[in-house]
């Protein structure tokens, strides 16, 4: 819109644009100045914010230190008034950081525009009503202000329109008392505005102070229900986690039903699916119902699995809740537990009582008494009573374990008889055994010394499977058969003692080495021996001409 120059000598115009902060007119500006207004506003919700924090910490119980700015000088190190000074906040105080920036938006930005606007809008209908205004302005002399007053226009205006007959002086009288009637009017109802605005923002803030008290009675419902004044908060909050304990367990049973119900519904699913799968092998057209189908049920699907998702957190959220509170406030159970603690740490106050006053100290036998005896007995510990529960439990056990040893003492009596039959079995089979490997023996000498003859002269003849590897491990094998049976003689002959234990022990490796030597032994003896059957051309064969050296008997 462009305004005339002249215009802006005219009072109104002239003050508004005097009061006005910031100009329009460049288009660089105005973005700076957005951007300006922006970061304010940013800063003006991070403030907000910041009092809605540490207002909401103090209501729950801590106190929040205020971020001191950093000053030089001592600081103090722990202040208590410092801790909750400007911690509880009212609305003004709430709303101070947003009042901050609305003032300074308004001077920044809007301070002037209105009484410009409505400067300009009185030129527009005083030039519509037909006086010239910059002919006005032009032809009188305002003197050194070069002000036109709004005033003089619109009386000007008035008197040409009235001498011209445009409307009479009583219409004009009518469209005074018309103006001030409703300049009336707009101010009562404006004042029925503010009012209205005031009494919503008051129930506001009522609300959210019943919720404050309502959250501080509850958190202290302990304390504060043992006071002569009745709390103001209504229902308690004993009521409200009955109400919440109800509602779960009927939460849990519907969860249950609906788990039967999904069942059914799945198989009366799978039965309709594959219905329409049957009826759309034979009608091709039926592919669009059954795809329709498949789409409906897995997005309730979806759906139901949400829902059991959000049941399953609310109730767990809910348990938490009621487990938290039940242990938190004076119930039934809190209070055993209470009890219980107090208890036990009446017990370590007398225990360390008892352990300053006295030096003297538990024996290992003592010590192993308490271990032994019942934990569980009612009487105190040194008491008469509880000395004759522990003679009456250690006689019981004395004689459980005297039965059990005289089992075990029989047992070992028996395993004595088996092992002295075996040893006179095995002395049976050794004597035998000698006796049968003497009429050989001298014939393994003789084939050891063909051996080492051979090798005198220079022959290659393998120590494996040799009859001088033989003879070694026969003689390390009698060796440690002569061992075991001694050894075995001499515990059977001595009082049982751990002595005698240690020496059955020490043998048992070398019993599993007898079992594996003496099958090598006669494994190893009855290849030696001859064929039965003989080829024809090797009948009268040495056999220490052979091209692989055998040593038997029949040489």
């Amino acid at each position: 819109m462009e305004i005339p120059v002249a215009w802006r000598k005219i009072d109104i115009i002239r003050e508004a644009r005097s009061t006005q902060v910031n100009f329009f007119d460049d288009d660089n500006h105005r973005q700076v100045l957005e951007e300006i207004f922006f970061l304010k506003r940013l800063q003006t919700i991070k403030e907000f914010f910041r009092l809605c924090g540490t207002f909401s910490k103090t209501l729950s119980g801590s106190s929040s230190l205020e971020d001191q700015n950093t000053v030089n000088g001592p600081v103090q190190i722990v202040n208590v008034k410092t801790l909750f000074r400007n911690s509880c906040f009212s609305e003004d105080q709430m709303a101070k950081p947003i009042k901050a920036f609305t003032a300074d938006f308004v001077r920044q930005l809007l301070i002037g525009l209105p009484n410009q606007a409505l400067g300009l809008t009185l030129c527009s209908f005083i030039s519509a009503l037909g006086v010239d205004i910059i002919a006005q302005v032009e032809a009188k002399d305002f003197g050194a202000e070069s002000k036109v007053s709004v005033d003089d226009l619109c009386k000007k205006a008035v008197e040409h329109n009235i001498q011209v007959g445009k409307f009479s002086q009583l219409v004009m009288n009518r469209a005074t008392v018309l103006a001030s009637s409703y300049d009336t009017a707009w101010k009562k109802h404006d004042l029925v505005r503010r009012l209205e605005t005031s009494i919503s923002s008051c129930k506001t803030s009522l609300q959210r102070v019943q919720l404050h008290i309502a959250m501080f009675q509850w958190q202290h419902e302990d304390l504060l229900i043992n006071r002569p004044q009745a709390m103001s908060v209504t229902p308690p909050r004993s009521a409200i986690l009955t109400s919440m304990k109800k509602k779960l367990h009927a939460l849990s049973q519907i969860e249950t039903s609906i788990g039967t119900v999904q069942e059914k519904l799945a198989a009366l699913e799978a039965s309709i699916e594959q219905r329409l799968k049957w009826a759309g092998g034979a009608n091709p057209a039926l592919a669009p119902v059954l795809q329709d189908f498949e789409a409906t049920i897995a997005e309730r699907r979806n759906l139901v699995l949400k829902e059991s998702q959000r049941a399953n957190q609310v109730t767990f959220l809910c348990s938490n809740i009621i487990h938290f509170e039940s242990l938190r406030t004076r119930t039934a159970e809190a209070l055993s537990l209470d009890a219980a603690l107090f208890e036990l740490i009446k017990r370590c106050q007398q225990m360390c009582s008892f352990a300053s006053q006295f030096n003297s100290s538990v024996s290992e036998l003592e010590l192993r008494l308490l271990q032994r005896v019942d934990t569980t007995l009612e009487h105190p510990i040194g008491s008469s009573e509880w000395l004759l529960s522990a003679h009456k439990q250690l006689t019981q056990d004395m004689s459980t374990q005297r039965a059990v040893q005289t089992e075990k003492e029989q047992q070992i009596e028996t395993v004595c008889e088996t092992i002295q039959s075996l040893v006179d079995s095995v002395k049976t089979v050794l004597t035998g055994h000698n006796r049968q490997l003497g009429d050989v023996k001298h014939l393994l000498k003789a084939m050891a010394k063909d051996e080492e003859a051979a090798l005198a002269d220079a022959e290659d003849i393998p120590y494996e499977s040799s009859v001088r590897q033989f003879l070694a491990e026969y003689k390390s094998w009698q060796d440690n058969i002569q061992t075991v049976l001694f050894t075995l003689v001499q515990a059977m002959g001595q009082v049982r003692s751990q002595e005698h234990v240690e020496m059955l022990q020490e043998i048992t490796p070398t019993l599993k080495e007898l079992k594996t030597q003496s099958q090598s032994i006669y494994n190893n003896l009855v290849s030696f021996a001859s064929p039965l059957v003989t080829d024809a051309a090797n009948e009268c064969s040495s056999p220490t001409s052979s091209a692989s050296y055998q040593p038997s008997f029949a040489a």
